[in-house]
């Protein structure tokens, strides 16, 4: 059975990004391990931002406390990252989770310990509500978080390919629920790792 990373960027447990979470978890046939970046009240810390400690020019690792150390946990055959799309971007947690991959430069400069995480397959979910943003950014909102969904999977050398990427957009005025074709592409991919 495959090892499924989820990377659940949204802060909101009912929302459109949810939503298409809920369809991949229920239609799965992996083991997955569910990551939120938000805090969660009395629950979890989310991801922190790096605070340039200095701890991982000492160890091998990052050591703040949080949900990182299962992200960079390397036994997983799948990395899927979900998230809402804000002004263009992920949101700012999502900014956090990059942040923390400074532990890998500071290990390689000070340690000397390059880390070679095992190859995997990536799949990128991504909601945004309407088109401001696009007038913001010239093109389409979806291009910019793409490239940040990038240099997330780069970094845990998942691999991510065009038929990997589910975009749902306009969410302002298609609900996820209304969506047919979305969610058919989550449930086919889901069933098909």
């Amino acid at each position: 059975m495959k090892r499924v990373l989820l990377i659940d960027c949204s802060p909101k447990d009912n929302g459109n990004t949810a939503h298409l979470v809920k369809i991949f978890k229920k239609n799965a046939t992996a083991n997955i391990t569910h990551v939120k970046v938000f805090p969660q009240l009395n629950k979890d810390m989310g991801i922190l931002p790096c605070i340039d400690c200095g701890g991982c020019m000492k160890v091998d690792r990052c050591v703040l406390n949080d949900n990182f150390a299962k992200i960079v946990d390397d036994v997983y055959d799948v990395v899927v990252l979900a998230s809402p799309i804000y002004m263009s971007n992920l949101p700012g947690p999502a900014f956090n989770l990059i942040s923390r991959f400074n532990y890998l430069f500071n290990n390689k400069e000070y340690l000397k310990l390059v880390h070679n995480p095992s190859y995997k397959r990536a799949v990128l979910m991504l909601v945004g509500g309407g088109f401001a943003s696009k007038k913001l950014q010239g093109k389409t909102n979806e291009e910019l978080a793409i490239k940040q969904a990038g240099y997330i999977f780069g970094k845990l050398n998942a691999e991510l390919k065009e038929d990997d990427i589910i975009t749902c957009l306009n969410t302002d005025f298609v609900k996820i629920e209304e969506n047919k074709p979305a969610q058919e592409k989550v449930i086919k991919l889901a069933k098909g790792l």
